[in-house]
């Protein structure tokens, strides 16, 4: 991984995070979904079949067995609902009506709730109101609610959950994206900035890199390390020429000072 490009590297370690939270927002939002999907389904089960119990009530009651299929057509017409069962409190069958699916697609398993048939107000006559014990059971009804509502809206449920975690997923990648691209293009700059100063050129090379944040740190510290070479740069030339012209002048100084050859033999000729 360290012979990779730095941009990949990046990109890769941002890349992992994000696909990690990314399964786990994942699973946990389906996995809540799905626990709210089921706790509708069995409330709205729940809610249908003690709605259908009272009614059934007085058919039972009279023995009318008609009219009590009557409203259980009525009901079963519901897409929702596959099967009706009644039952006495010996529970002996009454009457039964089933949904007819328009498909076999539509034939799947399911969920069964029941609920008591009171005598409630029916039986006024011979049961004391006064009484603190339960009304009379009648019978009880069964109400098999199909599945395909919960089928579809968990489709539903983990489609847009795939789709949410994939745009986040997506997002997360396009600003470590963003970034790395950052990174890199100031790595590029400092990386001429330095060849510019390793060929000589000691200016301060901070013209198109950050001034701010801990990048901007970075490039400060460059300018200094340039602006201090730039200087010993030129207090080595100034020592230098000094040298120098302490040298010609030294020679200078030396030719003057020295006598000519011989000067006895000059005399006698």
């Amino acid at each position: 991984m360290n012979h990779w490009p730095f941009r990949t590297q990046i990109l890769l370690l941002g890349a992992i995070p994000a696909l990690i939270v990314w399964i786990a927002m994942t699973l946990h939002t389906a996995y809540n979904g799905w626990s709210h999907l089921l706790i509708e389904h069995q409330r709205h089960g729940e809610t249908l079949v003690k709605q259908i119990a009272p009614s059934c009530e007085y058919s039972i009651f009279s023995g009318d067995m008609d009219a009590l299929r009557t409203y259980l057509n009525q009901v079963v017409q519901q897409p929702e609902i596959d099967r009706i069962e009644i039952y006495d409190n010996q529970f002996h069958l009454l009457a039964q009506i089933e949904h007819i699916p328009s498909s076999l697609l539509e034939v799947t398993p399911g969920t069964v709730f029941t609920a008591p048939i009171h005598a409630s107000m029916l039986s006024i006559d011979t049961w004391d109101s006064s009484n603190t014990a339960p009304a009379p059971l009648l019978g009880s009804v069964a109400l098999t609610l199909s599945n395909n509502r919960l089928k579809e809206s968990r489709q539903q449920l983990i489609m847009e959950t795939l789709w949410a975690g994939l745009s986040a997923f997506v997002v997360a990648l396009l600003l470590v994206y963003l970034l790395s691209k950052q990174l890199t293009q100031f790595l590029s700059r400092l990386k001429l900035a330095m060849g510019s100063i390793a060929s000589g050129n000691l200016t301060p090379p901070a013209q198109n890199l950050p001034t701010e944040g801990e990048l901007g740190e970075i490039t400060q510290s460059l300018d200094r390390v340039s602006s201090t070479l730039e200087r010993n740069r030129k207090e080595v030339l100034a020592a230098y020429e000094a040298l120098e012209l302490q040298i010609a002048e030294s020679e200078k100084s030396t030719e003057r000072s020295t006598p000519s050859s011989h000067p006895e033999q000059d005399d006698l000729h």
